[in-house]
């Protein structure tokens, strides 16, 4: 097992990894899924050929963001026992990134619930559903701000030397 002075690492960033490696997996199926989608619905409206670019750009982000965030806690600031203990900008984003790819995904399925629907039932799966979808993307948002706050505190704090302010982000 890969420890860094007693933190097994391992049990940690080990499956952050495997996530991540995973991902990786996930994202090279997507591109042929684009490509195929392309090549064989050239005739589709625009706003569905905007809708597959919008999420695929959004995936490659997110795809970046992930790998860039473990190659700062696993490479490039490894043994730094203080990086390890606090969450950092490329991970942090990942998460509204994330929230927004599922959301434009969920938002259309509940289109395409409305559309096939029949008339009398058309309108009870959106109003449901759509608040919820908007309440995704709002909590990935605030989450993202909120510990990038933290993070924001916890720079200011060790360059000012004022240590009493930084808080680990265990709990996160």
């Amino acid at each position: 097992m890969a420890s860094v002075a007693g933190i097994n690492l391992g049990n940690t960033w080990g499956s952050t990894l495997a996530g991540v490696f995973v991902s990786l997996v996930f994202y090279g199926v997507s591109i042929l899924q684009t490509f195929i989608y392309y090549e064989q619905h050239p005739k589709d409206p625009v706003f569905l050929k905007s809708l597959v670019a919008f999420v695929f750009v959004l995936d490659t982000l997110h795809v970046f963001l992930i790998s860039a965030g473990v190659w700062q806690y696993l490479v490039l600031h490894f043994g730094d026992y203080s990086f390890i203990l606090y969450n950092h900008a490329p991970l942090l984003v990942s998460v509204t990134v994330a929230s927004v790819v599922s959301s434009a995904v969920q938002s259309f399925f509940i289109y395409r619930i409305w559309f096939l629907t029949p008339s009398r039932f058309k309108w009870i799966v959106p109003i449901v559903l759509m608040p919820l979808v908007f309440a995704q993307t709002v909590l990935g948002a605030f989450y993202t701000a909120t510990a990038m706050f933290d993070l924001n505190t916890a720079l200011g704090a060790v360059a000012t030397g004022d240590t009493t302010a930084i808080k680990p982000c265990v709990a996160h």
